[in-house]
């Protein structure tokens, strides 16, 4: 344990005790030293000064009252930079002994740690951001003492990030646009009515079969869906919050009519694990629409996800319906 914790300093350039060592180079011909038998009076000294060295170090690396780590300076939970901007995003953190301080990229177990480990500061740095830079963030703060690391995460988007209707994905008849950032259903309907449009309500296999289209080009595309390359799922518009099993329109409260589940036992209403974030009594009760498949599963309010957006006329006076289905 004791290497462990000195190595760490050691690599770490943590401040060591003065009057012990002053420097890494010195430390390492220190324990690699091997004394001369013969030489009782040498090896006697070098075990005192080695145990001197061990008190030393371990109480200067882990005092028996640590400072809890603390975020000092956090980037904003979302940052936008357009494709080829420099990027330089600073977290920095305070406890005693001096954090290390990192980067990951991506959301939970998956996230990825980065090179840039460094006492109390790190800087996530882009030269030139890129498409594939786009992706949620964290930064890491570990202390050796309290033995819990803690964490704040910043995702990077492009600039005008929200669905468009307007040739955005390449495709002049849209009727839906996806909005690739993290909302609940109740913020993602919400966020399409901020936008002047509505959380999709699909009342057809053949609007759900061009929302599915819409959302292949849209995710193939758009910079901002880099992130949710393992998350297939987005938010569409219904609910039976009201009555389970009865399925409704957000806008209308009318009864939905077509329905296309991703399994004969779908939906199921699963209540989730106790104790989990997700854990509700009632069930699951919002619309969620496979990106790959287009399948529709039931899923629980708080999970953060995408969203499809459904689109105005052309002319602004209806919703839904593009250019080439107005005409009929």
């Amino acid at each position: 344990k004791f290497q462990n914790k000195v190595s760490s300093g050691i690599n770490a350039e943590w401040p060591l005790r003065p009057g012990i060592l002053s420097s890494k180079q010195t430390f390492r011909e220190f324990v690699k030293k091997k004394p001369d038998p013969t030489e009782n009076k040498m090896n006697t000294l070098f075990i005192v000064t080695l145990v001197a060295f061990i008190t030393a170090t371990v109480q200067e690396t882990c005092p028996s009252k640590p400072m809890k780590a603390e975020i000092i300076k956090a980037p904003e939970s979302v940052l936008e930079y357009n494709i080829g901007d420099r990027v330089s995003i600073v977290c920095a953190a305070h406890a005693t002994p001096a954090p290390v301080v990192y980067w990951k990229r991506g959301k939970g177990k998956k996230a990825v740690p980065l090179p840039t480990r460094s006492n109390s500061i790190s800087v996530l740095y882009f030269d030139a951001i890129q498409k594939e830079d786009y992706d949620t963030y964290q930064c890491v703060v570990e202390t050796c003492c309290n033995g819990k690391d803690i964490s704040t995460d910043v995702d990077i988007v492009i600039p005008n990030g929200e669905p468009d209707c307007n040739k955005k994905y390449g495709d002049e008849n849209v009727v839906f646009g996806v909005d690739w950032k993290y909302a609940t259903h109740d913020q993602a309907k919400a966020n399409c009515e901020a936008l002047g449009m509505e959380l999709a309500v699909i009342k057809s296999a053949e609007e759900n079969a061009q929302l599915l289209t819409d959302m292949k080009v849209s995710f193939n595309r758009h910079p901002n869906a880099n992130k949710f390359d393992d998350d297939n799922w987005l938010w569409i518009g219904g609910t039976d919050k009201e009555e389970e099993g009865v399925w409704k329109n957000l806008y209308t409260n009318e009864e939905l009519e077509y329905f296309n589940w991703e399994k004969p036992n779908q939906p199921d209403n699963w209540v989730g694990e106790p104790g989990s974030d997700e854990y509700n009594e009632g069930g699951q009760d919002y619309l969620a629409i496979n990106r790959d498949s287009g399948l529709w599963d039931d899923s629980f309010n708080v999970l953060k996800r995408p969203y499809a957006c459904r689109c105005l006329k052309r002319d602004g006076t209806g919703r839904g319906v593009s250019r080439r289905h107005s005409r009929k």
